[in-house]
């Protein structure tokens, strides 16, 4: 379940940038880029891409899976979406990054200013998340 939570970042990367086109829109020397991007191929990134979303619904199916056998408790998945959101973010974030645009700055200030209000949000949903977990847990025992 972890590998499918971290998957989230590359999945999103992937879906954002247009499923591995890689900037194909603007012409080369008219690039802009807020980061530069590693240099892989529309192979790669389709691989990648593809990989990516497979451990995320593998993920998916496992904790359906858990949840319905009691082997977790369904508290687990505050924490799993929480992480799926702050992982997936970052996807978004450095898919903008990297993306060759006309004005980059624009784009990455935009998701730069959004990164604490995310981060800040998942940072509370967790605490609370965490509280349902050992409340459930208490019950439990």
């Amino acid at each position: 379940m972890v590998l499918g939570v971290v998957a989230v970042g590359p999945a999103a990367w992937w879906v954002v940038d247009g499923f591995g086109r890689l900037g194909a829109q603007v012409a080369p020397e008219d690039a802009d880029y807020a980061w530069q991007p590693l240099a892989i191929s529309a192979a790669v990134a389709r691989t990648v891409g593809v990989v990516a979303c497979l451990l995320v619904v593998a993920a998916l199916f496992v904790l359906v899976a858990q949840t319905r056998s009691h082997r977790w408790r369904a508290a687990w998945w505050q924490v799993a979406a929480a992480l799926a959101v702050l992982f997936g973010y970052a996807g978004m974030f450095v898919a903008v990054a990297t993306e060759p645009v006309i004005g980059a700055n624009i784009g990455f200030g935009l998701m730069a200013l959004g990164a604490v209000p995310v981060a800040l949000g998942v940072l509370i949903w967790l605490v609370v998340a965490a509280r349902r977990l050992r409340v459930s847990g208490a019950r439990a025992a």
